[in-house]
């Protein structure tokens, strides 16, 4: 089928009309294809370009190593999709040897899949045959006419059919996951959830249906005569038409803000399948209903493509959102849009020179910060279950969208009576073991709260402790595992490509004792002056040991030189980033401002103190080889020795300094360094906050430990220093801890060249931090 060029502007907008005659579906069958038709549409490819380092049967190999209960969740993909029964809709009478399957052929060699939103009213059993009303036909005549069940409304699935082309001849099929799937058939639905990336990845376009919001006639009257300014704009297509005025193109134009701001409000883009979908797909047309001034009106269409919804989210950026969760998705989606631009020229560039050698480009997926989202996301589950049911049966439903988006081989298996509720925090776990299985980093490295797991049916049973302590229907109670929940913040870029960690001499090792599960791997232990240093630990290498303070530089005359400056650049009204700016006083306020005057400036003014304290604590060198290597002030002016030889000179005046022109610009350089390692430091993810974290020398047992699985400098951003404290009250060390939370690990060059090194201390087991009743028992 011939198509124009990925990124003309023409027909990425119009108005699409139905007439009554496209409402008539009574010619749509759907019909099963056969192996050879399926395997030449649903060609193998990784969702990005880049095939994954591991193999399903090698990845489950190694999950099985890690937890054969979790590993027994899961088979490779490319086990289960041989065994996909794959359907399409399309007119025409079924024929073949057997029912609902069409003649070879006759076999579609294309199809678009539809994404959209269950209905309330189309939910579960919609009826095939319709009947006509008593009377309406003569002698008492009866005429059933089979009705094809839509998800859709009427007007909305005869404009997603009016997308099929027409491929090798015959007319594309449409999928969508209602009809195409057999609802009723466990076993099926299993196979072609775990296949649902190749359905999506290999449709030529996703049809994006937005039924539930409508477009204002001043909206549709806007989108009209936009249409020809937007085709014939004189702009390269590479650059975004009416990007960059003054006054924004959105402030001057209120419909098509408008316009824009009804697209971000469809609960399309809350549920997590649907998310999925948009992912996977390689181009995608979205289509609006027009608001009708009567019944009688026709049904009308707003149709856009992928690349003019770039187009609206690129002029959104220049302005900023109402609503604070459209002001993120707008983020989201123009990254990924952004990058599907890429992917079009790409394909353009192909078409005109083919056989052209060009480099894949990966997708920036993350799969903890994936988990994260989708899980934020709701999911509907099968409407056929009870409530409760549903609920657990949704949580497998985002277990599937997270394996499918980030490209794992591996599938869930079909649900069996012995597997364990499907909790949140239960898929959250076999997610992140799946991913240690897969040496991904940042698994090692996530800041949430601790997950919560059922407890084993008894303490005895832990020969063989995920087999035993997952699947517990019959005991209600959870404990906190070492596992903490993923969220966005465990990592700095969602385009940051990390390497996976690499294979360890000593091996990681899950278990369960009875009370809690742990992990058993080495840790290097992070030494500090005044800590007695236990037998367990190997000695550390002399440069991963601060020098001690000479007397007169004690931590305490620290904290008072920096609280000293917080309090004068406060009074001054230093400016920097937002995790300063948003507790200062208004400029306006009378000097010196009130000390209560944001509910939170005790306590932030309190960390940044207690984080300029462990700066000052670790000398100029450190503090501005973190500064440089944090990238904090660049571009310049960048923090320099000159500039700090002040601040760490305990002869000089402050608060004179801080009120001099040259000490104010240093000023504004140290802060915006402080609220960049707050930023970082804090595990805000967690729920803690800067009144329950503050910077200070450890004390009280505490100990901070980063896993040698991630001691490499490549990991540096990562929440990799993990706070653990002796598991029994007395200890002061021995091979069991507790993990008490985590956050990132600040040093400089010479630290980071040291910890990669190190090999070490094995044999040490990480528990979860038990309830406190649980803690008092033991």
């Amino acid at each position: 089928m011939s198509t124009q060029p990925p990124l003309a502007r023409h027909g990425q907008l119009s108005l699409v009309h139905i007439s009554p005659a496209a409402l008539d579906t009574s010619r749509l069958a759907v019909h099963v294809l056969s192996p050879a038709a399926t395997a030449a549409l649903l060609v193998p490819r990784h969702p990005w370009g880049v095939r994954p380092q591991l193999s399903g049967p090698q990845l489950l190999a190694n999950l099985q190593a890690l937890a054969p209960g979790v590993a027994d969740l899961f088979a490779p993909k490319s086990a289960a999709l041989p065994d996909l029964t794959f359907r399409l809709v399309n007119e025409g009478k079924v024929k073949g040897a057997g029912a609902g399957e069409r003649a070879r052929d006759e076999e579609e060699q294309g199809y678009v899949a539809m994404s959209y939103c269950w209905r309330k009213k189309v939910r579960g059993a919609v009826p095939m045959r319709e009947k006509s009303r008593p009377g309406a036909l003569p002698f008492g005549w009866v005429r059933t006419v089979e009705r094809f069940p839509i998800p859709t409304s009427e007007g909305m699935f005869a404009a997603v059919l009016g997308e099929r082309g027409v491929e090798g001849g015959r007319r594309e099929g449409v999928w969508f996951d209602q009809v195409c799937i057999n609802q009723d058939d466990e076993d099926e639905k299993a196979v072609s959830i775990g296949a649902m990336d190749s359905i999506y990845k290999n449709a030529r376009t996703v049809v994006i249906a937005l039924d539930d919001i409508e477009a204002d006639p001043e909206e549709v009257t806007f989108l009209q005569h936009y249409i020809p300014a937007y085709e014939n704009a004189s702009e390269p297509l590479t650059t975004q038409p009416n990007w960059g005025q003054r006054p924004p193109f959105m402030h001057t134009q209120p419909a098509f803000a408008s316009f824009f701001a009804r697209v971000l409000s469809s609960v399309w883009f809350e549920r997590a399948w649907c998310g999925h979908e948009m992912r996977l797909g390689r181009t995608h047309v979205f289509l609006v209903p027009c608001r009708a001034a009567s019944p009688d009106e026709p049904y009308t269409f707003i149709r856009f493509t992928g690349t003019f919804f770039l187009h609206m989210l690129t002029l959104s950026s220049e302005v900023i959102a109402i609503l604070p969760d459209h002001q993120a998705r707008k983020t989201a989606l123009q990254q990924l849009f952004a990058r599907r631009s890429l992917i079009y020229e790409q394909e353009a560039f192909l078409a005109q020179n083919p056989g052209a050698d060009l480099p894949p480009l990966p997708e920036p997926i993350v799969l903890v910060t994936m988990m994260a989202d989708v899980f934020s996301m709701k999911a509907g589950g099968n409407p056929r279950l009870p409530e409760r049911l549903r609920a657990l049966d949704a949580n497998r439903d985002k277990v599937s969208i997270v394996l499918n988006t980030a490209g794992l081989p591996l599938a869930l298996r079909p649900q069996k009576h012995t597997d364990p509720p499907f909790t949140e925090d239960v898929c959250l776990h076999a997610l992140l073991l799946v991913g240690l299985a897969a040496r991904d980093p940042v698994t090692l490295c996530t800041t949430g709260p601790p997950l919560r797991l059922p407890s084993p049916p008894s303490p005895s049973q832990n020969d063989n402790p995920y087999l035993s302590h997952i699947p517990t229907h019959s005991n209600p109670s959870t404990t906190p595992s070492w596992l903490r929940r993923p969220t966005q913040l465990d990592i700095v870029s969602a385009g940051s490509q990390l390497p996976h960690f690499p294979r360890l001499n000593a091996t990681l090792h899950l278990g369960h004792d009875g009370h809690s599960d742990f992990i058993q791997l080495p840790l290097n232990f992070l030494s500090f002056p005044h800590h007695h240093q236990p037998q367990l630990q190997q000695p550390t290498p002399p440069h991963l040991h601060h020098h001690p303070p000479p007397p007169d530089l004690q931590w305490p005359a620290h904290l008072a030189r920096a609280t000293l400056f917080i309090d004068t650049c406060i009074a001054t009204y230093i400016t920097s980033y937002n995790m300063w700016q948003s507790w200062q006083p208004p400029t306006h306020t009378p000097s010196p401002p009130h000390p209560h005057h944001h509910p939170r400036a005790a306590s932030m003014a309190h960390a940044f103190a207690a984080t300029l304290a462990c700066a000052l604590f670790c000398g100029v060198g450190w503090t501005l080889d973190v500064a440089r290597r944090f990238a904090i002030g660049a571009p310049p002016p960048l923090l320099t020795p000159e500039a700090l030889a002040m601040l760490f000179n305990p002869y000089v005046d402050l608060g004179a300094h801080v009120r001099s022109p040259e000490g104010r610009g240093t000023a504004t350089l140290v802060v915006n360094f402080l609220a960049t390692l707050v930023a970082y430091g804090v595990p805000w993810a967690a729920g803690e906050s800067e009144a329950s974290v503050v910077p200070t020398p450890m004390a009280g047992g505490l100990r901070v430990v980063v896993p040698v699985a991630v001691g490499a400098g490549e990991f540096e951003a990562l929440a990799r220093g993990w706070v653990v404290a002796p598991r029994r009250a007395g200890e002061a060390g021995g091979a069991e801890w507790v993990l008490g939370g985590k956050g990132v690990v600040f040093g400089d060059r010479r630290f980071n060249a040291g910890l990669g090194g190190c090999r070490g201390v094995e044999g040490c087991r990480v528990f979860g931090l038990p309830d406190v009743g649980e803690e008092r028992r033991r």
